[in-house]
């Protein structure tokens, strides 16, 4: 799941970023969209650290005990579930453009 994630995550900051270069979306997050006005390569690089930080807790999830926890795991398919529709949202201006 984590490593889904971190796709997913790699996959709405390229999408973003490309939405927002051309001018076809603008970001709703306000942390995410300070970053991209104070320069549109770190805002990337923060999404990107972001992705080959759940990737490294995917790798090593089996000695953190806290990510197989109930709460942890429910967070996870809330925050999966957030990254679908968003790269729904995503594929729909793609594809109408």
């Amino acid at each position: 799941m984590l490593l889904l994630l971190a796709f997913l995550n790699a996959l709405d900051g390229l999408c973003t970023f490309y939405g927002l270069s051309v001018n076809q979306i603008q970001e709703s997050n306000p942390l995410m969209d300070a970053l991209w006005n104070q320069h549109p390569f770190l805002f990337l690089i923060i999404k990107l650290i972001l992705s080959i930080l759940l990737l490294y807790l995917y790798l090593q999830r089996t000695h953190i005990p806290i990510l197989s926890r109930y709460p942890i795991r429910f967070l996870t398919y809330g925050t999966l579930l957030l990254y679908l529709s968003i790269l729904f949202m995503h594929s729909l201006w793609i594809f109408s453009a």
